[in-house]
């Protein structure tokens, strides 16, 4: 059976801190007789198959155009099963409204194969980014991310 037959799904794991796949279906086995004694027999079995665990390894891509004044960063290859509910910017934890609603943009980017980015826009000029002045008339703005997902 190959992996991603149809009638099976996928599954996401986190596994000593990296991200892993699994294959899963339900395998189902019918066997009909006939005999003198009886018109139709019926035996059934099912059997759940799985893959080993597959390893795969997020990217995290850093979009930023300083002259668009704010942070891009994409962060995926990730299948459907799995949610980005909240992330922590800067050392605050917050859930995807409260971001929003403090300015930051998060959009996730379905892709053909069926799986998805998460693309993070904060402006430079938000409270959550620090700033720092460390000479004329230059700053350096950065922003820590940590995405906890489901």
């Amino acid at each position: 059976i190959p992996f991603g037959a149809v009638g099976g799904y996928r599954k996401s794991h986190v596994i000593d801190n990296k991200y892993n796949q699994v294959y899963e279906i339900d395998l189902f086995l019918e066997h009909q007789w006939a005999d003198d004694l009886w018109e139709v027999t019926q035996h059934r079995s099912f059997k759940p198959a799985r893959s080993p665990y597959l390893p795969e390894t997020p990217y995290v891509v850093n979009n930023t155009v300083p002259s668009e004044k704010g942070f891009t960063v994409t962060l995926g290859n990730f299948k459907p099963d799995v949610e980005l509910k909240n992330l922590t910017l800067n050392g605050v934890p917050l859930t995807l409204p409260e971001a929003q609603n403090r300015g930051v943009k998060i959009n996730e980017v379905q892709h053909p194969n069926g799986t998805k980015d998460f693309v993070l826009k904060v402006p430079f000029d938000n409270p959550l980014v620090s700033v720092e002045y460390i000479g004329a008339f230059i700053r350096r703005y950065t922003l820590n991310i940590t995405y906890p997902l489901n």
